[in-house]
This record gives C-alpha cells, sequence and structure tokens, in this order.
C-alpha cells in the first residue's frame, strides 16, 4: 500500500493560493501529486525499499514540524505522508470496504499460505492508470503452512 498506492496520483484545483516552499501558487491552479513517489520520499520514510511495520505506530505518525530522528531510527512524519486513498472531503468513498477486503483475503491466505513472488517490482512491468495495476499479471508461490 505505500509503495504500490491503488492510486498512484491523483488532481486537485487550489481554492487558495498556496506556498509550495518558496513559491505561492495561485487560487484556481489544476496541481498534480504523484502518490506513489511521496509514499517513498525518503524525508518521511527513511530507507523507503524497507519493510519496516514500525514506521505506522503513533508516535510515529504524529504531526512535527521538522523530521527528527528518534532513538530508535523511526522518523516522525506528517500524518498526510502517506495516503493511499487520497485524503480529505475527496478521498475515496471505497477506502473502509477496500481495507477489510484486503485485511480478510490477505489475512486468510497467510493464516494458510507462506507466498513468496517470484518477479521483482521491475518485472511486473506496472501501467498507471486510474489504478496501478501490473501488464501481466502477477505471478507468486504459495507453499502451504500445514
Amino acid at each position: 500500500m505505500r509503495l504500490l498506492p491503488p492510486v498512484p496520483f491523483v488532481g486537485r484545483e487550489l481554492e487558495e493560493d498556496t506556498a509550495f516552499g518558496e513559491y505561492v501558487v495561485p487560487k484556481g491552479t489544476e496541481v498534480g501529486m504523484l502518490i506513489a513517489a511521496l509514499h517513498q520520499d525518503p524525508e518521511q520514510f527513511p530507507d523507503p525499499e524497507k519493510f519496516n511495520p514500525n514506521r505506522f505506530d503513533q508516535l510515529n505518525s504524529e504531526l512535527s514540524q521538522q523530521s527528527s530522528v528518534e532513538e530508535n531510527s523511526n522518523v516522525r512524519r506528517d500524518p498526510f505522508a502517506y495516503i493511499p486513498f487520497s485524503a480529505g472531503p475527496r478521498n475515496c468513498i471505497g477506502q473502509k470496504f477496500a481495507l477489510m477486503e484486503l485485511m480478510i483475503v490477505v489475512g486468510t491466505l497467510l493464516l494458510n499460505f507462506n507466498i513468496e513472488s517470484t518477479q521483482t517490482r521491475e518485472e511486473l512491468g506496472l501501467r498507471p492508470a486510474l489504478t496501478f495495476h501490473p501488464a501481466k499479471g502477477i505471478h507468486v508461490k504459495l507453499t502451504n503452512r500445514h
């Protein structure tokens, strides 16, 4: 969900003049946000390719004015740094259903099988459209846990 969010890109029209760093973008400008790139920003997610569930601890999700490294090497990040279903009043209406479906399906699979990918991310040939999807499917190897 972080490395390959369901919706990789969103566009919005600014409702007010907005500062992006030293630049002010005027109201009415169409802007796009590449969520897939945001989720791999090393300032928000140090070592972004590493699997680290502690990134999502409450302590690390608190809004802080500046990223500061904690004793456990996790960085506090802005809560809007991780938005797999967008955020705010125009977020995905299917978010709760999608997360529930994901937990049930993946949870059931993980209870019964070890899952191993037989492809690298580069081999998937991702096609960005309204959602990310692999060009030729995803090949995995399942081995029975029992």
